[in-house]
């Protein structure tokens, strides 16, 4: 019966609500790339934290943990590497996207290596 119970409110919510909501990290120099993700990002009820400099980035892992981390590659400051490479530390299962409009030899070994993946832009 209680299963019952929990189904039945599960329906009656927005579509996509029963899926768990992630606090994510943006950070990306490009001001449209920040805007347009981080609102989609928060359109879908995901709480999301931008910054616009690797650097900055690096500071507000202080803030706590972060269940996603997405940041460009190449940014003023700290690369995007540095960035994920800080978050893995700080959060042993968030997940990590780099996103970048190229993808240097390597790229995909040194994301193994922190367990991320890469996107092109």
């Amino acid at each position: 019966r209680a299963r019952h119970v929990a189904c039945v409110r599960r329906a009656a919510m927005p579509i996509g609500s029963c899926r768990r909501l992630l606090r994510v990290l943006l950070v990306d120099d490009e001001p449209t790339i920040r805007v347009t993700l981080g609102d989609e990002l928060a359109d879908h009820g995901h709480t999301v934290v931008c910054e616009s400099d690797g650097s900055a980035g690096l500071r507000r892992l202080a803030d706590g943990p972060f269940d996603a981390v997405i940041s460009d590659l190449r940014l003023p400051g700290q690369s995007g590497f540095e960035v994920l490479a800080a978050a893995r530390l700080a959060n042993p299962v968030a997940r990590l996207l780099l996103v970048t409009a190229v993808a240097p030899v390597g790229l995909r070994a040194k994301l193994a290596d922190v367990g991320g993946s890469w996107l092109g832009k």
